[in-house]
């Protein structure tokens, strides 16, 4: 996990979007299977929610190390707050990176795809969708008041206000509501496919969590 973080930010090494997914779903499914093989040989279930619990929280402080590079440090998205403010187009910005109304974005997307222009569209729909869905799992799963599909909701949205609202001040990305929308129903879909019975058994198998709620 650490030589992959610092393969993220060292100056001098600059790995694609694809290489970046590749590496880290290889990092993670390691530290997955060995866990799980840890697990299998473990007859204690405080043990086995202890090796689970662990596991869980590397994974959850490496996806939120990622997630704060991603949105606030790429370079790849002109996403850096570390150049001095000065050097920077202040109206521009505010002109071109601010969206203060409802599905605005979301519809041009659709527009776009209509018109057959999908790869762009794609990439700001389903990423933004994809960028907290992990949150719909790690949270409920370390944080018991969180398993109740309100209180997630809450507290998605206003975690995800205070990046929009920290990009802005930082004049990094954008602010985007359409991003607020979006970002939280990729978080809503996790929270609710962790709910599928499938899973719920899986974890309950684990003695690692009871049941994700819907009220």
């Amino acid at each position: 996990m650490g030589f992959v973080l610092y393969l993220e930010f060292h100056p001098r090494i600059v790995i694609l979007m694809t290489g970046q997914l590749i590496v880290s779903a290889f990092v993670c499914a390691a530290l997955i299977t060995g866990t799980v093989l840890r697990v299998s040989y473990l007859d204690d279930p405080a043990q086995k929610r202890k090796a689970v619990t662990i596991t869980v929280w590397i994974l959850f402080v490496f996806y939120a190390v990622y997630l704060v590079y991603l949105l606030f440090l790429d370079d790849a998205y002109g996403r850096s707050f570390l150049s001095p403010f000065s050097h920077r187009d202040h109206a521009g910005y505010f002109e071109n990176s601010i969206n203060f109304i409802p599905f605005k974005e979301i519809s041009r997307y659709l527009t776009d795809v209509l018109n057959g222009e999908l790869r762009y569209s794609a990439i700001n729909i389903f990423g933004n969708m994809a960028a907290f869905a992990p949150m719909g799992f790690f949270l409920p799963v370390l944080f018991k008041r969180l398993r109740k599909f309100w209180p997630f909701v809450i507290f998605i949205i206003c975690l995800i206000t205070a990046v929009e609202l920290l990009q802005l001040v930082l004049m990094t990305g954008s602010c985007d509501v359409d991003d607020l929308i979006l970002n939280t129903l990729g978080a809503a879909v996790m929270f609710w496919i962790f709910r599928l019975k499938g899973f719920q058994k899986l974890f309950g198998k684990l003695g690692f969590i009871t049941e994700m709620q819907c009220n």
